[in-house]
């Protein structure tokens, strides 16, 4: 009889492990992360899946109302010196983004993926991306993390620096959105452009030079030549005068004075320069000619270009010499939306090389 029991008992304390095995197995098993997802440790600290996560920031900028057929076509054309609107449709929605007065129901600016929120899709990636490199990648100079890090430091500078170009003063987001950080009012500019230039700086030493590594062979991967030019464009936008909310100015903000702004300009330009690593074209016909051949190699006068998929850009298209026909290079009867000002011709030396050269002044109107 007690051998009966000890048998009950073993038997049942058995049963109560397996019971117990069986359940713990279940709950880790319907726990466990799926295999599909990756946490931002496994993301951040592969360099190819790193990769993958910079070239996203990059996404929204082909969206068609995004840069590809808005924002460079329509924000681009008003620049009041070289081009204006030819379009037959005036009082559109698109000439009213050329004319800077897009109203609230604008067509190409009231949707969900419009330039504004498009821009604001890439920085918050951007932040993703910075702040798992910081955490997980060990971006230091002259390795691959570090030339990842410095690519996401540009391409948010890049977002930044048009929406202030476009809309002034904007929410300047540098984290990935909280529930405490839905809802952010407008930032000074100057706040943002502090910023911008300190993050190039960074930037810029961690990229590696035109044709330096791998990773630079191409214009449509960020350099430090770009990065450097990038960074003297920025200051000297940020010392000059703007349309502030209490009227047309300089900034008011010491750190953006025209003396260290020149004077960090003219830093970073020379830099480029005597670094070798990249170089003006001889002629403007042969720069015309190498964008349009789609010529990517790095270490010319391009520094850096949007990279489109094949047949997705709008560049050609809307500041082409413009025609009602089809013809042999697009296939389409239309093209030119915009054209040069006649006064483009004149703003040349007569003794200039460029200027009968140019196509801008070809397709002024300007007999020769």
């Amino acid at each position: 009889m007690k051998n009966l029991i000890k048998i009950c008992t073993v038997l049942l304390l058995t049963g109560l492990l397996i019971s117990c095995e069986e359940e713990d197995f279940e709950n880790d098993f319907l726990e466990a992360p799926a295999k599909s997802t990756l946490d931002e440790s496994i993301i951040f600290s592969t360099v190819d899946l790193a990769k993958g996560a910079v070239d996203g920031i990059l996404e929204p900028v082909g969206q068609t109302n995004s840069y590809r057929g808005r924002f460079i076509p329509y924000y681009g054309f008003n620049t009041d010196v070289e081009y204006n609107y030819s379009s037959d449709d005036e009082g559109s929605a698109d000439a009213d983004l050329v004319a800077y007065d897009a109203k609230p129901n604008n067509s190409r600016m009231n949707s969900e993926n419009n330039a504004w929120a498009m821009m604001y899709q890439g920085i918050e990636r951007a932040n993703i991306v910075i702040r798992g490199l910081r955490n997980y990648g060990n971006p230091e100079p002259g390795t691959e993390f570090g030339q990842l890090l410095g690519a996401a430091l540009t391409y948010r500078a890049i977002y930044y620096a048009d929406l202030m170009k476009a809309w002034g003063d904007v929410p300047a987001r540098f984290e990935p959105i909280t529930t405490e950080t839905i809802y952010l009012g407008k930032t000074s500019r100057d706040t943002i452009y502090k910023r911008l230039i300190a993050d190039l700086g960074e930037a810029s030493t961690l990229v590696a030079w035109p044709n330096e590594t791998a990773a630079t062979t191409t214009v449509e991967r960020i350099n430090k030549a770009f990065v450097k030019g990038f960074r003297a464009r920025l200051a000297m936008v940020a010392s000059g005068y703007q349309q502030y909310p209490d009227g047309i100015r300089r900034s008011n903000d010491p750190d953006l004075s025209v003396q260290k702004m020149y004077q960090l300009a003219l830093d970073e330009c020379r830099a480029v320069i005597n670094s070798g690593k990249a170089s003006l074209e001889p002629t403007f016909e042969g720069f015309w000619r190498k964008y349009n051949q789609e010529n990517i190699n790095a270490g010319g006068e391009s520094l850096w270009e949007i990279p489109f998929s094949s047949g997705r850009g709008r560049v050609l298209f809307s500041f082409a010499v413009r025609h009602r026909s089809v013809d042999q290079f697009t296939g389409q009867p239309r093209g030119g939306t915009a054209g040069p000002t006649p006064t483009v011709y004149y703003d040349y030396n007569e003794n200039d090389l460029r200027r009968d050269r140019d196509p801008v002044c070809l397709t002024s109107g300007v007999q020769q």
